[in-house]
């Protein structure tokens, strides 16, 4: 009986025998008169190759990343989690509609009907643990936004909001159980707790109100 350790080096094995026969086909290196010289030419010359598109790989990526902390972008849209069966509509102190998660802590306004569905609505901690599970970053704070209108926009506000595609999603404060600004100003998570307001006109940064609610726009990567 072969064992699971046996079964696991022949796999090995095999990957490898099937790796150098390739090697030496590419190379022209086939029959039975093989000499030595050329197999190990064709293996230091394949393996030379190979570190060399690591290398590029990793400088490539390494850049990219290091571009993305430098120069943060904005995703093109507001995030929202997916329509599930167990997310239940509830009607709040207003009479108005609206549409919770299970956890409680991300909500959406519902208005007309059909209903019109708005960009959902969330805690700091909902936008830390989504941001988590998708293995995203939130902008580290209120300055990343005034570098993205500073570098990429040189401070034209007008031209952020239009090119960013933002959205006008108003707020939900739980402490009176209401959304509020909905069409006229929007609020955006940060990862240190913070959040910035804005309108049409203007943005401030200047607001920790635990009780708000607001948007979530994730970092391209």
């Amino acid at each position: 009986m072969i064992t699971k350790e046996r079964k696991k080096r022949m796999e090995a094995e095999t990957s490898v025998a099937k790796k150098i026969s390739k090697i030496l086909s590419d190379n022209n290196i086939v029959g039975h008169n093989i000499v030595a010289s050329d197999v190990r030419a064709a293996l230091k010359k394949s393996l030379s190759q190979e570190n060399k598109e690591q290398v590029l790989n990793y400088k490539k990526t390494t850049e990219t990343k290091e571009k993305a902390e430098k120069d943060p972008e904005l995703e093109d849209k507001d995030f929202s989690v997916e329509d599930i069966k167990d997310r239940k509509e509830t009607t709040d102190l207003n009479g108005k509609r609206v549409k919770v998660n299970p956890e409680g802590d991300a909500r959406e306004y519902l208005t007309g009907n059909p209903a019109i569905r708005w960009p959902q609505l969330f805690t700091h901690a909902a936008a830390l643990r989504y941001a988590h599970i998708l293995g995203k970053k939130l902008p580290a704070s209120s300055a990343t936004y005034k570098d993205i209108i500073n570098k990429k926009y040189g401070w034209k506000y007008q031209e952020f909001l239009e090119k960013e595609k933002m959205n006008l999603n108003g707020r939900y404060n739980s402490k009176y159980d209401r959304f509020a600004n909905i069409n006229r100003g929007f609020g955006l998570r940060c990862a240190d707790g913070s959040h910035i307001l804005g309108n049409r006109y203007g943005m401030s940064d200047d607001t920790l109100d635990p009780n708000f609610w607001l948007s979530v726009r994730f970092l391209k990567e």
